[in-house]
Protein backbone atom coordinates (compact mmCIF):
# COMPACT_ATOMS: atom_id res chain seq x y z
CA UNK A 1 0.00 0.00 0.00
CA UNK A 2 2.66 2.51 0.99
CA UNK A 3 4.05 4.11 -2.16
CA UNK A 4 6.07 6.63 -0.04
CA UNK A 5 7.36 8.45 -3.33
CA UNK A 6 5.94 12.38 -3.49
CA UNK A 7 3.16 13.31 -5.58
CA UNK A 8 4.83 14.30 -9.08
CA UNK A 9 4.74 18.31 -9.59
CA UNK A 10 1.70 19.63 -11.46
CA UNK A 11 -0.40 17.30 -11.46
CA UNK A 12 -3.89 18.09 -10.92
CA UNK A 13 -6.17 16.90 -8.28
CA UNK A 14 -10.05 17.75 -7.53
CA UNK A 15 -8.90 20.84 -5.73
CA UNK A 16 -5.80 21.88 -8.05
CA UNK A 17 -4.80 25.62 -7.10
CA UNK A 18 -5.30 25.79 -11.20
CA UNK A 19 -8.83 25.48 -11.20
CA UNK A 20 -9.22 28.38 -8.48
CA UNK A 21 -10.39 31.94 -9.16
CA UNK A 22 -8.78 34.37 -6.91
CA UNK A 23 -11.36 35.92 -4.17
CA UNK A 24 -13.47 32.45 -4.52
CA UNK A 25 -12.00 29.83 -1.82
CA UNK A 26 -15.71 29.79 -0.44
CA UNK A 27 -16.71 28.53 -3.83
CA UNK A 28 -13.84 25.59 -4.52
CA UNK A 29 -15.47 22.55 -5.96
CA UNK A 30 -15.61 19.93 -2.76
CA UNK A 31 -13.79 17.04 -3.39
CA UNK A 32 -15.71 13.19 -4.34
CA UNK A 33 -13.29 12.14 -1.55
CA UNK A 34 -15.24 14.39 1.26
CA UNK A 35 -18.17 13.93 -0.43
CA UNK A 36 -17.84 10.16 0.08
CA UNK A 37 -16.54 10.48 3.37
CA UNK A 38 -19.77 13.16 4.25
CA UNK A 39 -22.13 10.21 2.83
CA UNK A 40 -21.60 7.89 5.99
CA UNK A 41 -22.17 4.83 4.08
CA UNK A 42 -22.21 2.10 6.62
CA UNK A 43 -20.49 -0.18 3.82
CA UNK A 44 -17.11 2.29 2.69
CA UNK A 45 -14.98 1.33 5.69
CA UNK A 46 -11.82 2.42 3.88
CA UNK A 47 -10.67 5.96 2.59
CA UNK A 48 -7.72 6.10 -0.11
CA UNK A 49 -6.24 9.13 -1.17
CA UNK A 50 -4.15 8.45 -4.17
CA UNK A 51 -0.90 10.02 -5.42
CA UNK A 52 -2.41 12.65 -7.98
CA UNK A 53 -5.23 13.85 -6.07
CA UNK A 54 -4.70 17.15 -4.16
CA UNK A 55 -3.85 16.29 -0.70
CA UNK A 56 -1.10 18.48 0.83
CA UNK A 57 -2.13 21.96 1.47
CA UNK A 58 -4.02 23.26 5.01
CA UNK A 59 -7.92 23.63 3.66
CA UNK A 60 -7.86 20.28 2.02
CA UNK A 61 -6.59 18.91 5.06
CA UNK A 62 -9.06 20.56 6.57
CA UNK A 63 -11.78 19.30 4.60
CA UNK A 64 -11.22 15.99 5.07
CA UNK A 65 -10.73 15.92 8.65
CA UNK A 66 -13.66 17.88 9.09
CA UNK A 67 -15.45 14.89 7.19
CA UNK A 68 -13.86 11.78 9.39
CA UNK A 69 -14.90 13.00 12.18
CA UNK A 70 -18.24 13.38 11.66
CA UNK A 71 -18.26 9.45 10.13
CA UNK A 72 -19.08 6.78 11.98
CA UNK A 73 -18.20 3.62 9.59
CA UNK A 74 -14.27 5.02 7.80
CA UNK A 75 -11.97 2.29 10.05
CA UNK A 76 -9.47 2.69 7.22
CA UNK A 77 -7.21 5.83 6.39
CA UNK A 78 -4.39 5.79 3.69
CA UNK A 79 -3.06 8.98 1.94
CA UNK A 80 0.43 7.62 1.15
CA UNK A 81 2.88 9.51 -0.83
CA UNK A 82 1.02 12.85 0.26
CA UNK A 83 3.92 15.24 1.71
CA UNK A 84 2.66 16.97 5.55
CA UNK A 85 4.26 19.37 7.33
CA UNK A 86 4.18 20.22 10.51
CA UNK A 87 0.67 22.10 9.96
CA UNK A 88 -1.24 19.16 7.91
CA UNK A 89 0.00 16.54 10.19
CA UNK A 90 -1.03 18.99 12.87
CA UNK A 91 -4.82 19.16 11.53
CA UNK A 92 -5.31 15.41 10.49
CA UNK A 93 -3.81 13.91 13.65
CA UNK A 94 -6.43 16.41 15.41
CA UNK A 95 -9.22 14.64 13.30
CA UNK A 96 -7.79 11.38 14.02
CA UNK A 97 -8.30 12.09 17.81
CA UNK A 98 -11.57 12.43 17.66
CA UNK A 99 -12.18 8.96 15.88
CA UNK A 100 -9.87 7.55 18.43
CA UNK A 101 -12.05 4.54 18.89
CA UNK A 102 -13.01 3.44 15.69
CA UNK A 103 -9.74 4.39 13.32
CA UNK A 104 -8.44 0.78 13.10
CA UNK A 105 -5.65 1.19 10.39
CA UNK A 106 -3.59 4.17 8.85
CA UNK A 107 -0.77 4.63 6.13
CA UNK A 108 -0.15 8.46 5.50
CA UNK A 109 3.06 10.45 4.68
CA UNK A 110 5.80 10.57 1.78
CA UNK A 111 8.91 9.52 1.76
CA UNK A 112 10.02 12.51 3.39
CA UNK A 113 7.87 12.19 6.65
CA UNK A 114 9.90 10.59 8.77
CA UNK A 115 12.69 13.48 8.55
CA UNK A 116 14.81 11.85 5.80
CA UNK A 117 14.45 10.85 1.87
CA UNK A 118 14.58 14.21 0.10
CA UNK A 119 14.21 17.67 0.63
CA UNK A 120 12.66 17.00 4.71
CA UNK A 121 9.31 18.08 6.24
CA UNK A 122 9.77 21.52 7.27
CA UNK A 123 7.22 23.89 6.21
CA UNK A 124 10.00 25.93 4.24
CA UNK A 125 10.94 22.83 2.51
CA UNK A 126 14.79 23.22 4.61
CA UNK A 127 16.61 19.57 5.27
CA UNK A 128 16.50 19.48 8.98
CA UNK A 129 19.66 17.42 10.67
CA UNK A 130 18.72 14.20 11.82
CA UNK A 131 19.59 14.41 15.38
CA UNK A 132 18.90 18.28 15.93
CA UNK A 133 17.03 19.32 18.72
CA UNK A 134 14.51 22.19 18.18
CA UNK A 135 10.89 22.74 17.27
CA UNK A 136 8.99 18.80 16.38
CA UNK A 137 8.71 17.86 12.62
CA UNK A 138 5.89 16.42 11.10
CA UNK A 139 6.22 13.19 12.34
CA UNK A 140 6.68 14.22 15.67
CA UNK A 141 3.57 16.89 15.55
CA UNK A 142 1.29 13.45 13.96
CA UNK A 143 3.20 11.21 16.55
CA UNK A 144 2.08 12.78 19.94
CA UNK A 145 -1.66 12.45 18.36
CA UNK A 146 -1.15 8.57 16.65
CA UNK A 147 0.13 7.22 19.90
CA UNK A 148 -3.36 7.82 21.99
CA UNK A 149 -5.40 6.34 19.44
CA UNK A 150 -7.18 3.65 21.07
CA UNK A 151 -8.70 1.37 18.39
CA UNK A 152 -5.40 1.66 15.61
CA UNK A 153 -4.28 -1.65 15.03
CA UNK A 154 -2.30 -1.15 11.89
CA UNK A 155 0.50 1.77 11.39
CA UNK A 156 2.08 0.95 7.66
CA UNK A 157 5.46 3.10 7.83
CA UNK A 158 7.11 1.52 4.83
CA UNK A 159 9.30 4.15 2.11
CA UNK A 160 8.40 7.05 4.78
CA UNK A 161 12.01 8.26 5.27
CA UNK A 162 12.20 7.14 8.92
CA UNK A 163 15.52 8.10 10.68
CA UNK A 164 17.28 7.14 14.01
CA UNK A 165 15.31 10.28 15.87
CA UNK A 166 12.17 9.70 14.44
CA UNK A 167 12.06 6.19 15.08
CA UNK A 168 13.34 6.63 18.52
CA UNK A 169 10.19 9.03 19.18
CA UNK A 170 8.09 6.15 17.88
CA UNK A 171 10.11 3.63 20.33
CA UNK A 172 9.51 5.81 23.00
CA UNK A 173 5.93 5.53 22.45
CA UNK A 174 6.14 2.13 23.07
CA UNK A 175 8.43 2.61 26.17
CA UNK A 176 5.39 4.94 27.24
CA UNK A 177 2.86 1.96 27.00
CA UNK A 178 1.30 4.10 23.92
CA UNK A 179 -0.12 2.01 20.78
CA UNK A 180 -2.50 -0.14 23.19
CA UNK A 181 -3.88 -2.31 20.84
CA UNK A 182 -1.27 -1.56 17.74
CA UNK A 183 -0.75 -5.29 16.42
CA UNK A 184 0.55 -5.02 13.02
CA UNK A 185 4.21 -2.42 12.29
CA UNK A 186 5.31 -2.33 8.76
CA UNK A 187 8.92 -0.38 8.49
CA UNK A 188 9.60 -1.81 5.09
CA UNK A 189 12.18 0.55 2.99
CA UNK A 190 13.52 3.08 5.84
CA UNK A 191 17.21 2.61 4.80
CA UNK A 192 18.24 5.12 7.33
CA UNK A 193 16.99 2.81 10.16
CA UNK A 194 19.97 0.22 8.77
CA UNK A 195 22.80 -0.34 11.71
CA UNK A 196 25.16 0.78 9.06
CA UNK A 197 23.62 3.68 7.28
CA UNK A 198 25.73 6.42 9.15
CA UNK A 199 27.68 9.30 8.40
CA UNK A 200 31.52 8.58 8.33
CA UNK A 201 32.17 10.10 12.15
CA UNK A 202 29.28 8.07 13.50
CA UNK A 203 30.91 4.66 14.96
CA UNK A 204 27.07 3.57 17.06
CA UNK A 205 27.29 0.64 14.70
CA UNK A 206 30.37 -0.31 16.11
CA UNK A 207 30.88 -2.99 19.19
CA UNK A 208 33.29 0.05 20.67
CA UNK A 209 30.65 2.41 20.84
CA UNK A 210 27.08 1.75 23.63
CA UNK A 211 24.89 4.50 21.63
CA UNK A 212 21.97 2.62 20.80
CA UNK A 213 21.41 1.49 17.16
CA UNK A 214 17.81 2.74 16.00
CA UNK A 215 16.60 -0.65 15.93
CA UNK A 216 17.80 -1.51 19.02
CA UNK A 217 15.97 1.16 20.99
CA UNK A 218 12.56 -0.16 19.09
CA UNK A 219 13.35 -3.93 20.41
CA UNK A 220 13.81 -2.53 23.48
CA UNK A 221 11.22 -0.50 24.03
CA UNK A 222 8.74 -3.39 24.43
CA UNK A 223 7.06 -2.78 21.07
CA UNK A 224 6.92 -6.45 20.94
CA UNK A 225 6.50 -7.32 24.15
CA UNK A 226 2.44 -7.78 24.62
CA UNK A 227 1.59 -5.92 21.99
CA UNK A 228 2.71 -6.00 18.26
CA UNK A 229 2.14 -9.04 16.68
CA UNK A 230 3.17 -8.85 12.93
CA UNK A 231 6.23 -6.65 12.55
CA UNK A 232 7.74 -6.10 8.51
CA UNK A 233 11.06 -4.92 8.00
CA UNK A 234 12.93 -4.56 4.64
CA UNK A 235 15.97 -3.38 3.31
CA UNK A 236 18.17 -2.49 6.32
CA UNK A 237 21.02 -4.11 8.12
CA UNK A 238 20.46 -5.53 11.61
CA UNK A 239 24.45 -5.85 13.78
CA UNK A 240 25.12 -7.26 17.05
CA UNK A 241 23.38 -4.59 18.89
CA UNK A 242 20.06 -4.98 17.51
CA UNK A 243 20.29 -8.28 16.93
CA UNK A 244 20.92 -9.09 20.43
CA UNK A 245 18.25 -6.51 21.69
CA UNK A 246 16.14 -8.76 19.49
CA UNK A 247 17.02 -11.94 20.63
CA UNK A 248 16.41 -10.83 24.09
CA UNK A 249 12.81 -9.93 23.22
CA UNK A 250 12.17 -13.62 21.53
CA UNK A 251 13.38 -15.13 24.40
CA UNK A 252 10.99 -12.96 26.88
CA UNK A 253 7.31 -12.63 26.75
CA UNK A 254 7.17 -11.66 23.22
CA UNK A 255 3.82 -11.00 21.34
CA UNK A 256 5.08 -11.22 17.82
CA UNK A 257 3.73 -13.80 15.67
CA UNK A 258 4.81 -12.81 11.70
CA UNK A 259 8.37 -11.54 11.71
CA UNK A 260 9.11 -10.69 7.99
CA UNK A 261 12.50 -9.55 7.91
CA UNK A 262 13.46 -9.37 3.62
CA UNK A 263 16.11 -8.12 1.42
CA UNK A 264 18.07 -7.41 4.39
CA UNK A 265 21.66 -8.44 5.86
CA UNK A 266 22.16 -9.83 9.01
CA UNK A 267 25.59 -8.55 9.78
CA UNK A 268 28.49 -8.83 12.64
CA UNK A 269 30.55 -5.53 12.33
CA UNK A 270 33.09 -6.73 14.21
CA UNK A 271 34.09 -8.36 10.53
CA UNK A 272 33.93 -4.89 9.35
CA UNK A 273 36.53 -3.43 12.29
CA UNK A 274 38.60 -6.52 10.97
CA UNK A 275 38.63 -5.56 7.78
CA UNK A 276 39.29 -1.80 8.07
CA UNK A 277 42.44 -2.69 10.48
CA UNK A 278 43.57 -4.48 6.79
CA UNK A 279 43.45 -1.49 5.11
CA UNK A 280 45.28 0.39 7.55
CA UNK A 281 48.07 -2.47 7.90
CA UNK A 282 48.20 -2.67 3.85
CA UNK A 283 48.53 1.24 3.57
CA UNK A 284 51.63 1.33 6.37
CA UNK A 285 53.14 -1.98 4.36
CA UNK A 286 52.80 -0.13 0.91
CA UNK A 287 56.43 1.61 1.80
CA UNK A 288 57.90 -1.41 2.81
CA UNK A 289 58.36 -3.93 0.29
CA UNK A 290 60.51 -6.23 1.97
CA UNK A 291 58.68 -9.80 0.54
CA UNK A 292 61.07 -12.71 2.40
CA UNK A 293 59.04 -15.71 3.17
CA UNK A 294 59.13 -14.98 6.82
CA UNK A 295 57.09 -11.90 5.61
CA UNK A 296 54.51 -14.24 3.97
CA UNK A 297 54.29 -16.72 6.53
CA UNK A 298 53.77 -13.95 8.89
CA UNK A 299 50.94 -12.23 7.05
CA UNK A 300 48.95 -15.88 6.39
CA UNK A 301 49.01 -16.72 10.30
CA UNK A 302 47.33 -12.75 10.65
CA UNK A 303 45.01 -13.68 7.96
CA UNK A 304 44.21 -17.05 9.82
CA UNK A 305 43.95 -15.76 13.04
CA UNK A 306 41.87 -12.65 11.62
CA UNK A 307 39.13 -15.20 10.06
CA UNK A 308 39.47 -17.68 13.14
CA UNK A 309 37.94 -14.02 14.71
CA UNK A 310 35.07 -13.41 12.34
CA UNK A 311 33.66 -16.79 12.29
CA UNK A 312 33.60 -16.62 15.84
CA UNK A 313 32.12 -13.54 16.43
CA UNK A 314 29.66 -14.57 13.86
CA UNK A 315 28.73 -18.33 15.09
CA UNK A 316 28.33 -16.13 18.73
CA UNK A 317 25.58 -13.71 17.14
CA UNK A 318 23.86 -16.54 15.42
CA UNK A 319 23.93 -18.74 18.09
CA UNK A 320 22.40 -15.44 20.52
CA UNK A 321 19.63 -15.04 17.89
CA UNK A 322 19.09 -18.63 17.17
CA UNK A 323 18.65 -19.40 21.08
CA UNK A 324 16.23 -16.18 20.94
CA UNK A 325 14.43 -17.98 18.21
CA UNK A 326 14.10 -21.56 19.54
CA UNK A 327 13.10 -20.46 22.95
CA UNK A 328 10.14 -18.39 21.16
CA UNK A 329 6.27 -19.29 22.32
CA UNK A 330 4.70 -16.84 20.20
CA UNK A 331 5.72 -16.94 16.48
CA UNK A 332 4.04 -18.64 13.53
CA UNK A 333 5.35 -17.41 10.85
CA UNK A 334 9.45 -16.13 9.58
CA UNK A 335 9.70 -15.08 6.51
CA UNK A 336 13.79 -13.85 5.44
CA UNK A 337 13.54 -13.43 1.73
CA UNK A 338 16.01 -11.98 -0.06
CA UNK A 339 18.14 -12.03 3.13
CA UNK A 340 21.40 -12.97 1.21
CA UNK A 341 23.59 -12.23 4.11
CA UNK A 342 23.38 -13.55 7.36
CA UNK A 343 20.34 -16.09 6.54
CA UNK A 344 22.49 -19.41 6.27
CA UNK A 345 24.40 -18.72 9.21
CA UNK A 346 21.02 -17.62 11.28
CA UNK A 347 19.99 -20.97 10.03
CA UNK A 348 22.63 -22.96 11.90
CA UNK A 349 22.06 -20.89 14.79
CA UNK A 350 18.85 -21.88 15.20
CA UNK A 351 19.82 -25.34 14.31
CA UNK A 352 22.49 -25.20 17.23
CA UNK A 353 20.22 -23.77 20.12
CA UNK A 354 18.53 -25.93 22.28
CA UNK A 355 14.89 -25.15 24.22
CA UNK A 356 15.48 -24.28 28.07
CA UNK A 357 12.15 -25.93 28.67
CA UNK A 358 12.21 -28.82 26.66
CA UNK A 359 8.40 -29.68 27.59
CA UNK A 360 7.68 -26.89 25.28
CA UNK A 361 6.81 -26.79 21.86
CA UNK A 362 7.18 -24.54 18.93
CA UNK A 363 4.79 -23.20 17.31
CA UNK A 364 5.84 -21.99 13.89
CA UNK A 365 3.86 -23.08 10.75
CA UNK A 366 5.72 -21.05 8.22
CA UNK A 367 9.13 -20.28 7.03
CA UNK A 368 10.32 -18.38 4.01
CA UNK A 369 13.99 -18.51 2.91
CA UNK A 370 12.97 -17.70 -0.80
CA UNK A 371 15.90 -15.98 -2.71
CA UNK A 372 18.53 -15.88 0.07
CA UNK A 373 21.71 -17.15 -2.03
CA UNK A 374 21.64 -20.89 -0.70
CA UNK A 375 23.29 -22.99 -2.97
CA UNK A 376 25.09 -26.52 -2.97
CA UNK A 377 28.07 -25.34 -0.74
CA UNK A 378 27.96 -28.17 1.67
CA UNK A 379 27.77 -25.99 4.90
CA UNK A 380 24.86 -24.02 3.70
CA UNK A 381 22.63 -26.84 2.47
CA UNK A 382 23.34 -28.57 5.78
CA UNK A 383 22.40 -25.26 7.13
CA UNK A 384 19.13 -25.67 5.71
CA UNK A 385 18.84 -29.35 6.33
CA UNK A 386 19.52 -29.07 9.75
CA UNK A 387 17.37 -25.98 10.57
CA UNK A 388 14.29 -28.40 9.23
CA UNK A 389 15.14 -31.14 11.04
CA UNK A 390 15.12 -28.93 14.25
CA UNK A 391 12.83 -28.69 17.07
CA UNK A 392 12.61 -24.79 15.93
CA UNK A 393 10.71 -26.30 12.45
CA UNK A 394 9.33 -29.50 14.36
CA UNK A 395 5.80 -27.70 13.23
CA UNK A 396 6.82 -26.47 10.73
CA UNK A 397 3.81 -27.02 7.90
CA UNK A 398 4.52 -24.68 4.66
CA UNK A 399 8.53 -24.42 3.43
CA UNK A 400 9.33 -21.63 0.78
CA UNK A 401 13.02 -22.58 -0.86
CA UNK A 402 12.32 -20.71 -3.92
CA UNK A 403 14.77 -18.69 -6.07
CA UNK A 404 18.04 -20.35 -4.34
CA UNK A 405 20.99 -22.60 -6.32
CA UNK A 406 19.84 -25.99 -4.14
CA UNK A 407 21.25 -29.03 -6.38
CA UNK A 408 19.94 -32.38 -5.91
CA UNK A 409 21.92 -34.23 -3.07
CA UNK A 410 20.96 -32.12 0.02
CA UNK A 411 17.28 -31.61 -1.09
CA UNK A 412 17.26 -35.33 -1.83
CA UNK A 413 18.45 -35.41 2.45
CA UNK A 414 15.62 -33.49 3.23
CA UNK A 415 13.69 -36.70 1.07
CA UNK A 416 15.07 -39.05 2.75
CA UNK A 417 14.44 -37.17 6.00
CA UNK A 418 10.76 -36.46 5.29
CA UNK A 419 10.66 -40.65 4.25
CA UNK A 420 12.61 -41.22 7.68
CA UNK A 421 9.89 -40.12 9.49
CA UNK A 422 10.94 -36.42 10.23
CA UNK A 423 9.28 -32.88 8.83
CA UNK A 424 5.61 -35.12 9.44
CA UNK A 425 3.84 -31.65 9.40
CA UNK A 426 5.14 -30.38 6.15
CA UNK A 427 1.96 -30.07 4.24
CA UNK A 428 3.59 -27.54 1.29
CA UNK A 429 7.02 -26.85 0.01
CA UNK A 430 8.42 -24.59 -3.21
CA UNK A 431 11.28 -25.70 -4.14
CA UNK A 432 10.94 -23.74 -7.62
CA UNK A 433 13.84 -21.77 -9.11
CA UNK A 434 16.56 -24.05 -7.85
CA UNK A 435 19.05 -26.42 -9.72
CA UNK A 436 17.23 -29.99 -9.54
CA UNK A 437 17.45 -32.43 -12.41
CA UNK A 438 17.26 -35.60 -9.99
CA UNK A 439 13.23 -36.82 -10.79
CA UNK A 440 13.05 -39.22 -8.11
CA UNK A 441 13.44 -36.23 -5.53
CA UNK A 442 10.20 -35.24 -6.78
CA UNK A 443 8.82 -39.28 -6.13
CA UNK A 444 10.14 -39.25 -2.38
CA UNK A 445 8.28 -35.89 -1.88
CA UNK A 446 5.63 -37.36 -3.24
CA UNK A 447 4.82 -40.80 -2.41
CA UNK A 448 5.94 -42.65 0.41
CA UNK A 449 5.84 -40.63 4.24
CA UNK A 450 4.64 -37.92 2.90
CA UNK A 451 1.98 -35.47 3.85
CA UNK A 452 2.83 -32.85 1.62
CA UNK A 453 -0.23 -31.30 -0.56
CA UNK A 454 1.01 -28.59 -2.26
CA UNK A 455 4.59 -28.91 -4.35
CA UNK A 456 5.92 -26.56 -6.57
CA UNK A 457 9.02 -27.32 -8.29
CA UNK A 458 8.44 -24.79 -11.07
CA UNK A 459 11.74 -23.41 -13.23
CA UNK A 460 13.82 -26.45 -12.30
CA UNK A 461 14.46 -26.32 -15.96
CA UNK A 462 16.52 -29.45 -16.36
CA UNK A 463 13.99 -32.15 -13.47
CA UNK A 464 11.94 -33.25 -16.42
CA UNK A 465 13.92 -32.29 -19.21
CA UNK A 466 14.12 -36.18 -20.81
CA UNK A 467 11.32 -38.85 -21.27
CA UNK A 468 14.67 -40.59 -18.89
CA UNK A 469 13.73 -38.11 -16.26
CA UNK A 470 9.81 -38.35 -16.55
CA UNK A 471 9.97 -41.80 -16.41
CA UNK A 472 11.98 -42.01 -13.09
CA UNK A 473 9.06 -40.02 -11.46
CA UNK A 474 6.39 -43.04 -12.72
CA UNK A 475 9.04 -46.18 -13.14
CA UNK A 476 7.97 -48.08 -9.70
CA UNK A 477 4.79 -49.42 -10.05
CA UNK A 478 4.57 -50.89 -6.94
CA UNK A 479 5.42 -48.10 -4.86
CA UNK A 480 2.57 -46.18 -7.27
CA UNK A 481 -0.31 -48.63 -6.47
CA UNK A 482 0.93 -49.56 -2.44
CA UNK A 483 -0.84 -46.13 -1.06
CA UNK A 484 -2.17 -42.62 -3.46
CA UNK A 485 0.02 -39.42 -2.54
CA UNK A 486 -1.84 -36.95 -0.26
CA UNK A 487 -0.59 -34.23 -3.04
CA UNK A 488 -3.32 -32.18 -4.30
CA UNK A 489 -1.63 -29.19 -6.11
CA UNK A 490 1.60 -30.19 -8.58
CA UNK A 491 3.40 -27.21 -10.39
CA UNK A 492 5.97 -29.02 -12.60
CA UNK A 493 5.93 -25.77 -14.82
CA UNK A 494 9.14 -24.82 -17.02
CA UNK A 495 10.56 -28.12 -15.76
CA UNK A 496 12.03 -28.60 -19.32
CA UNK A 497 9.42 -30.42 -21.00
CA UNK A 498 9.30 -30.46 -24.86
CA UNK A 499 6.20 -32.12 -26.38
CA UNK A 500 7.02 -35.79 -26.04
CA UNK A 501 7.82 -35.04 -22.51
CA UNK A 502 4.77 -33.35 -21.72
CA UNK A 503 2.47 -36.21 -23.87
CA UNK A 504 4.70 -39.06 -21.66
CA UNK A 505 3.67 -37.07 -18.32
CA UNK A 506 0.36 -36.56 -18.96
CA UNK A 507 0.27 -40.36 -20.11
CA UNK A 508 2.01 -41.55 -16.63
CA UNK A 509 -0.75 -39.31 -14.66
CA UNK A 510 -3.46 -40.96 -16.43
CA UNK A 511 -1.98 -44.45 -15.92
CA UNK A 512 -1.44 -44.13 -12.65
CA UNK A 513 -4.34 -41.86 -11.41
CA UNK A 514 -4.97 -44.21 -8.57
CA UNK A 515 -1.87 -43.18 -7.25
CA UNK A 516 -3.03 -39.34 -7.75
CA UNK A 517 -6.76 -39.73 -6.08
CA UNK A 518 -5.93 -36.68 -4.75
CA UNK A 519 -4.49 -34.09 -7.08
CA UNK A 520 -6.64 -31.35 -8.04
CA UNK A 521 -4.62 -28.92 -9.67
CA UNK A 522 -1.54 -29.59 -12.15
CA UNK A 523 0.65 -26.72 -13.65
CA UNK A 524 2.35 -27.40 -16.61
CA UNK A 525 3.12 -24.03 -18.06
CA UNK A 526 6.15 -22.83 -18.53
CA UNK A 527 7.70 -25.75 -20.54
CA UNK A 528 8.73 -25.35 -23.62
CA UNK A 529 6.31 -27.85 -25.26
CA UNK A 530 3.53 -26.12 -24.01
CA UNK A 531 3.35 -23.20 -26.33
CA UNK A 532 3.48 -25.43 -29.55
CA UNK A 533 0.19 -27.91 -28.45
CA UNK A 534 0.72 -31.30 -30.66
CA UNK A 535 -2.09 -33.42 -31.81
CA UNK A 536 -0.66 -36.10 -29.36
CA UNK A 537 -0.42 -34.11 -26.49
CA UNK A 538 -3.83 -32.35 -26.67
CA UNK A 539 -5.41 -36.08 -27.26
CA UNK A 540 -3.63 -37.10 -24.27
CA UNK A 541 -4.71 -34.15 -22.07
CA UNK A 542 -8.58 -34.63 -23.40
CA UNK A 543 -8.42 -38.04 -22.09
CA UNK A 544 -6.35 -37.11 -18.55
CA UNK A 545 -9.65 -34.69 -18.11
CA UNK A 546 -11.70 -37.05 -19.27
CA UNK A 547 -10.49 -39.97 -16.76
CA UNK A 548 -10.04 -37.61 -13.70
CA UNK A 549 -12.96 -35.09 -14.21
CA UNK A 550 -12.14 -32.97 -10.96
CA UNK A 551 -7.92 -32.33 -12.22
CA UNK A 552 -7.53 -28.87 -13.66
CA UNK A 553 -4.75 -28.43 -15.74
CA UNK A 554 -3.26 -24.89 -14.84
CA UNK A 555 -1.11 -22.77 -17.19
CA UNK A 556 1.15 -19.52 -16.59
CA UNK A 557 1.70 -16.23 -18.38
CA UNK A 558 5.15 -17.79 -18.69
CA UNK A 559 3.51 -19.36 -21.63
CA UNK A 560 3.47 -16.37 -23.79
CA UNK A 561 6.83 -15.07 -22.78
CA UNK A 562 10.52 -15.81 -23.43
CA UNK A 563 10.44 -19.53 -23.53
CA UNK A 564 14.22 -20.06 -23.91
CA UNK A 565 14.99 -19.33 -20.58
CA UNK A 566 13.48 -22.82 -20.05
CA UNK A 567 15.25 -24.61 -22.43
Amino acid sequence: MAWGKPTPRGVLGDNDENKRKEGDDENVMKSSVVSLIEKNDPTVRAITIFRGRNFTGARETTAVGLALEKNQFVKEFYSSGHEMTRETAEILGRSFSKMKSSLESICVGDERFGGGGGRGNNDDGGQKDDDADGDEDAFEVFLSYAKELDGLRKWDLENKGLTKKSLGKLSDAFQSEKFIRLEELILNRNESLSDRSRSSDDTSATTTNKAPTAMERLFQSGAIRQRVKMLEISDISLGEASISALAEELKGKCSLEVFKFTNGRLECFRLKELDDDDGVEEKKNESETDDTAADESEKKEKDKKKKEERDKATTAMMNELGEGFVNNKSLKRVTLDGTKVGAYELLKGISRAKRTNKSEKSNVVEISLANCALNDDNSKTNAVVGFLLSDFAESVEIVNLNGNALGDWKVAQLAGAIQGGFCQNMLEIDIGGNDLSDATILKRLLFGKTKIKRLSCFENVNLLKSKENVGKLFEDAETLSAGSSPCEYLDVGACGMELEELTLFAESIRKHKSAFVNLKTLVLGGNPGACALGDAFENELKLLKESMSSLDIAWKANDSGDIDKFK
